[in-house]
Order: structure tokens, then sequence, then C-alpha cells
């Protein structure tokens, strides 16, 4: 939120549009951060949406960005990085954090571009995809490396057989 608040800033010559899918306990955070930053132009909080709204969004979307935040303490990670795989699928380029397993989901100037987490750091990577001459054959080349057999040898061993319940 607060990169998009640093792009709107800069007075480009293009709008930045961000539209946040899911729903969880920061939700409201996330709206009263909004509201506070007068964003609400600019983002748009949509919720839980369905499988076939996130083909959508994806399908229409130039960029994904999902900076997964890691903190130690709690030793929350992005553990296999599905979502990267999937704005991949949609020839959607990534703005990643490359931590767990996301740094096998994503291809640095491939199929996304890295950055720290911090909001000047994902403005910047934002900035960069933007301007970036991306190869959508490498998109398809890079998702057949994750074939359904390798995609089931993970979630046999990873998740058990609760992984298509969540």
């Amino acid at each position: 939120i607060r990169a998009i608040l640093i792009i709107s800033n800069m007075r480009l010559p293009f709008t930045v549009k961000l539209k946040i899918a899911g729903d969880g306990p920061e939700r409201e955070n996330i709206k009263t951060l909004i509201n506070d930053l007068e964003m609400r132009e600019q983002i748009d909080l949509l919720g839980k949406i369905t499988e076939e709204q996130k083909r959508e969004l994806l399908n229409m979307s130039d960029l994904f960005v999902m900076p997964t935040l890691y903190n130690p303490k709690e030793l929350s990670i992005e553990g296999f990085g599905i979502s990267y795989i999937e704005a991949c699928c949609h020839g959607c380029p990534s703005v990643y954090v490359p931590v767990g397993g996301v740094v096998d989901a994503v291809m640095e100037n491939v199929t996304g571009i890295s950055c720290d987490g911090s909001p000047e750091s994902i403005a910047s990577a934002i900035l960069k995809a933007k301007g970036f001459d991306w190869d959508v054959s490498a998109f398809t080349e890079h998702v057949l490396k994750f074939d359904s057999s390798a995609q089931q040898r993970f979630e046999t061993l990873v998740w058990g057989q609760d992984y298509c319940d969540l």
C-alpha cells in the first residue's frame, strides 16, 4: 500500500491501481490504512474471491505483487510459492521477496523482480517491472518445470491429504 503511495506521489505519466484479494484478521487495519493515506481511488480491497475471479484478475493484471514478509520469530514464510506459479501461468510477472520456496517459484528478471519488502524497494521493483521487456514464452517454459507429478509429490510430502481442503 505504501509502495503505491510512493509511486502515486512521483506524478508519473501513468496510474497504478492495486487490487488486494483475500480476507483475514488484518482486513480492518488494511482498510484503515487505505483510508488514512487517502488511497481509495488507487486501491481496491476485494475481499475473498473465487478461483474464477482469481484467474480473471491475473489475466487482466500487469503485475502480481506479493512481497512475502519473513518473520524469523514466528517462523512465518511462504513455503512453496504456488501463487507466483499461478501468476506465471497467466503471463503475469511477480514482485517478490526471495525467501523460502519463492526462490524456486520465481526466476529473477525472467518471471519476476525481487525486492527486500520495504515500501521503497517494492515501488522500485514495480517501476522496473513496468519498463521490463518480458518474454512470455519463458513464463510457459518455467511453469512446465512444475508438472503435476512434482506438485503431487509436494502435496503428499508436505501437506498430506488435508492440502486440498485449505
